[in-house]
């Protein structure tokens, strides 16, 4: 009756939120859009601040970004009172002053004038709210929150950018190299990047921006590193495969290969890892009808539909041992699951420092120089030749009954410094960073 009772609170207080931040944006009266904002931010239940805390750090929610947060400051009291931001507040800001536009991060995107304007009253009033409240963003492109931080950062208010994409291919470093970095760069008074290969990155492509930069390591890589316990007799259950786009690893924008004159990238016809995906799908069921006490799980990003055709076939099948994900978090796959399979993703990342059984699907027919620029930096053994030699592995596991983890492959370390950096420091290096 209770949680009945919440949950009807909740809907009448979203419902009131939505009008007046409506009634903000229709009838150009920036105020009450700025206290629909204030009024939505939220505080986790696993932070706790100090009695005689500073002025509040606004964090936009995305997950993966919020997950080193949490990792920081759980159970670990802050000097500042840290509250969320739901994006899609701003969003539907930027939605209403541009009807007719796509959604987009291109560089050539312009705001409307009015949009500006508006945005810039609404961070002097929630500015008003919350007096001089700090700012933190997890990407420099997200086109809800550019404009919001420019004018914050010019109304004084200190903007933080923590950037969580610092696992990137060589290809999708190089699509950085357009002047409008600078635009959306400027406007950040720090940045903090997981690895020393993204501040090289960046400090190369703009003048005196590398000391705007720290690298703090990756704190959400914790929670994996904390997986490798001692080694124990492991039996095998679950094998998951972590979905990637196909698409994975290459700057395309809007599925269009149009990045080559300014990455200096050689062109090439438009290719994807779809033939690879299609073979580990058709793997997953395959082995999920001989081994109905192994449970086969794929798992996606929130929302992917992208391979329809699959997800509604394993709708279909209705097997109890096979099953499709795309909502909530993937930690509790890492933590149950023996075997991963996947590539170019954070989560195979933290699959080898968690010591877990990684196999790479990038098949040897892909294994050419046109593919191997869109791949992390992995090594060799622990890629698989193709589907067969991929049933071969699981089925070869899956017989023997259990394994030994966690597995330390020879290069773990220096995997695990060049993507992740210095994580074993990360909670202490990114409080110091934003000063809490």
């Amino acid at each position: 009756m209770f949680y009945e009772i919440k949950k009807i609170i909740v809907f009448i207080k979203n419902i009131f939120l939505h009008l007046l931040l409506s009634f903000g944006y229709i009838f150009n009266f920036p105020l009450c859009s700025a206290l629909a904002i204030k009024l939505s931010l939220f505080k986790s239940k696993a932070f706790n601040f100090k009695k005689k805390k500073k002025n509040t750090l606004i964090i936009s929610y995305r997950t993966g970004g919020v997950d080193d947060i949490y990792q920081v400051f759980k159970n670990k009291p802050s000097n500042r009172k840290i509250l969320f931001l739901d994006r899609k507040y701003l969003r539907k800001i930027f939605l209403y002053f541009h009807k007719d536009k796509k959604i987009t991060h291109e560089k050539e995107f312009i705001f409307r004038s009015k949009y500006r304007e508006f945005m810039k009253n609404l961070v002097f009033w929630l500015d008003f709210f919350e007096k001089d409240f700090l700012f933190l963003t997890f990407n420099f492109n997200y086109f809800e929150d550019v404009i919001f931080r420019e004018f914050a950062f010019k109304n004084g208010n200190i903007c933080f950018l923590h950037f969580k994409e610092s696992f990137r291919t060589k290809a999708e470093f190089k699509i950085h190299n357009d002047k409008s970095l600078h635009r959306y760069l400027k406007y950040f008074t720090r940045i903090s990047v997981y690895n020393h290969d993204t501040k090289k990155h960046f400090a190369k492509r703009l003048k005196n921006l590398s000391n705007k930069i720290s690298v703090v390591g990756c704190p959400r890589a914790l929670f994996s590193f904390n997986l490798m316990k001692n080694i124990k007799k492991t039996k095998i259950s679950n094998i998951l495969f972590y979905y990637f786009k196909k698409n994975k690893g290459m700057p395309v924008r809007n599925n269009k290969f149009n990045y080559f004159n300014e990455t200096k990238i050689k062109k090439h016809k438009p290719i994807s890892w779809e033939p690879i995906i299609n073979q580990i799908f058709d793997t997953m069921i395959k082995l999920s009808k001989v081994y109905p006490h192994i449970n086969f799980f794929i798992k996606a990003k929130k929302g992917e539909s992208e391979n329809i055709r699959y997800i509604n076939k394993i709708k279909k099948m209705n097997l109890p041992n096979l099953r499709y994900f795309n909502e909530g978090p993937g930690h509790h796959f890492l933590v149950n699951s023996q075997i991963i399979i996947g590539m170019n993703s954070a989560a195979i990342l933290e699959s080898l420092l968690a010591g877990k059984k990684v196999l790479i699907p990038h098949f040897s027919s892909f294994r050419k120089k046109i593919y191997n620029q869109y791949t992390f930096d992995l090594p060799k053994n622990l890629m698989v030749e193709n589907r067969f030699h991929l049933e071969k592995i699981l089925e070869s596991n899956i017989k023997k009954g259990y394994i030994n983890l966690p597995i330390k492959i020879k290069s773990y370390n220096k995997i695990s410094k060049k993507y992740f950096g210095d994580f074993i420091n990360s909670k202490k290096n990114l409080r110091k960073f934003l000063k809490c």
